[in-house]
């Protein structure tokens, strides 16, 4: 697989990320504007491929030097290999601690999210009920991973 990364920024680690675990990595400890990575990967089952960049080691995050100090690091979206047939994959304990997220999100948009009172209030999307529009893409999400848990018969 054949990685590039550029920046304005200094970056120190490339790194190519196959199913979650880091397949190939380059490091320049002093930093470079650009770095390169060109390592063959085996890949035998259905899987997911990604680049991603930063500080050394990637997690040790190099600030940015802006008023939020925020971390200089990038990850690209993910590449689909499908091996032998179609694509597909699922991880039941991924989909159990995004069941978490998601019922966390909405316990969050709840319970803890500040909100002004609706006859204060004109918001963009024009619907009567804000917090029922807030929680919408929660429940959405939580639909999907039932739908999906219950189409690879997995209780939950």
């Amino acid at each position: 697989a054949k990685v590039t990364a550029e920046s304005v920024l200094p970056i120190h680690t490339l790194q190519l990320v196959v199913n979650g675990e880091v397949a190939a990595s380059v490091e320049r400890p002093g930093g470079a504007r650009r770095l390169d990575l060109d390592e063959p990967v085996k890949i035998s089952k259905h899987s997911w491929i990604c680049a991603r960049c930063g500080g050394p080691g990637y997690h040790d995050v190099v600030h940015h030097h802006d008023g939020w100090r925020r971390g200089i690091f990038a990850h690209s979206s993910p590449i689909y290999v499908a091996v032998g047939g179609q694509w597909w994959m699922f991880d039941e304990s991924a989909a159990q601690y995004m069941l978490t997220l998601l019922e966390g999100g909405i316990d969050y948009v709840r319970h803890t999210a500040p909100h002004s009172s609706p006859e204060h209030t004109t918001h963009h999307h024009g619907e009567d009920d804000h917090l029922a529009y807030l929680e919408r893409p929660f429940h959405e999400g939580i639909a999907a991973l039932h739908k999906r848990m219950h189409q690879l018969g997995i209780p939950h």
